[in-house]
């Protein structure tokens, strides 16, 4: 097929491979048309995500009897981007600047009292709902790391939404206190 032969009526004779024989058998214009396709199979390059967290930290974290908590220290800088496209990160929150559906997994160190049961969210603060789930972990003492592993699918981000981490004490609002963290966000689709 020559490319100034008229495209035919049914557009899909164009790219579907013929009935008869093996794959080998493929004719020109088949495989011309594939080319054509091929060359302009759109990929993104740099996709919108976000990669960061803390480490190495001792910050008790003062939250009330069974009450959703910001997971911050004073200087609102705990968290920290460490690659940061089409997103920003400021005061510990997390705003994503492209509307879609995104995914990602935060997993958080943790120490506290023997026997504290604690519990771990995302919440899009613009639009005052929870990302997906919560989930749990239940400490063994100061000296001993309690981690919990969130896996995080953000549904329905409007422009600039923003997003905070939340943490409460369901036991009896012991403060916990805070080691390390890491995060990662990735955007999915529209």
């Amino acid at each position: 097929m020559k490319f100034s032969e008229p495209v035919p009526a049914d557009p899909l004779e164009l790219i579907t491979p013929p009935k008869q024989g093996l794959w080998a058998t493929v004719t020109e214009p088949w495989r011309h048309w594939f080319n054509l396709i091929h060359l302009y199979l759109v990929q993104l390059s740099n996709p919108w995500h976000v990669y960061g967290g803390f480490q190495d930290q001792d910050e008790t974290l003062a939250v009330g009897d069974d009450t959703w908590t910001k997971i911050t220290n004073a200087g609102g800088d705990l968290w920290q981007g460490l690659e940061t496209i089409g997103f920003s990160l400021a005061s510990d929150v997390i705003t994503i600047e492209n509307a879609g559906d995104y995914f990602g997994k935060v997993s958080l160190t943790f120490s506290a009292l023997n026997g504290k049961d604690y519990q771990l969210r995302c919440r899009n603060t613009t639009q005052g709902v929870t990302a997906g789930y919560d989930i749990g972990a239940t400490t063994t003492g100061e000296n001993n790391f309690a981690n919990v592993t969130l896996p995080l699918y953000l549904e329905d981000v409007a422009v600039n939404d923003t997003f905070e981490m939340q943490m409460k004490c369901t036991t009896d609002g012991t403060d916990p206190i805070l080691r390390s963290a890491v995060f990662y966000i990735a955007y999915l689709h529209e």
